[in-house]
């Protein structure tokens, strides 16, 4: 998205929150990554979202789907300060096979960082919504997957669900 872009999409937003009959407004960030446009997309967005909620005095939530790759602190310290607190996180299985899957530039797998960044965002007090996409060749390993959640503090396990779906270029 370019600078019009953002324009556009500020002005639909102050169009829905400027009308009477709307009490709240919704929005979801999605699709490829929308983390890599943080600083140019997601932020000013966020931000004007919260001006306008707050110059017209509607309440607004915010969600986001990511791999949470680069939810570092941060970012999801901006994000949970402007009320960013449901977030869908994909894995793909256990870390094994979510490393083979999905690796940086240099190879190495992502798992670790996005297994501590979603600890991060529920120590925050944010939904975390842990979406792991199967397939025939996923070993799924719940148990060891699981593990690499235990010690989480009590208070930040009612925020985390784990919700498992069958990937959809999978026939079997």
């Amino acid at each position: 998205m370019d600078a019009s872009d953002i324009e556009r999409v500020d002005k639909c937003i102050e169009n829905i929150l400027s009308n009477e009959l709307i009490n709240e407004l919704s929005i979801s960030f999605f699709g490829g990554e929308p983390l890599l446009a943080f600083a140019n997309v997601v932020k000013p967005i966020v931000e004007h979202t919260a001006y306008l909620a707050s110059k017209y005095g509607k309440r607004y939530s915010i969600q986001m789907t990511t791999n949470a790759y680069l939810l570092k602190p941060e970012y999801a310290d901006f994000l949970s300060k402007y009320n960013v607190q449901h977030y869908q996180i994909t894995l793909d299985g256990n870390k094994k096979r979510h490393n083979k899957v999905r690796s940086d530039a240099t190879g190495r797998g992502s798992y670790d960082e996005i297994v501590a960044n979603i600890k991060y965002v529920l120590s925050l007090g944010d939904n975390v919504i842990v979406r792991l996409n199967i397939s025939e060749e996923t070993n799924l390993d719940v148990p060891f997957l699981l593990n690499d959640f235990d010690g989480l503090p009590s208070e930040s396990k009612q925020y985390l669900i784990f919700s498992i779906h069958q990937i959809w270029q999978d026939k079997k």
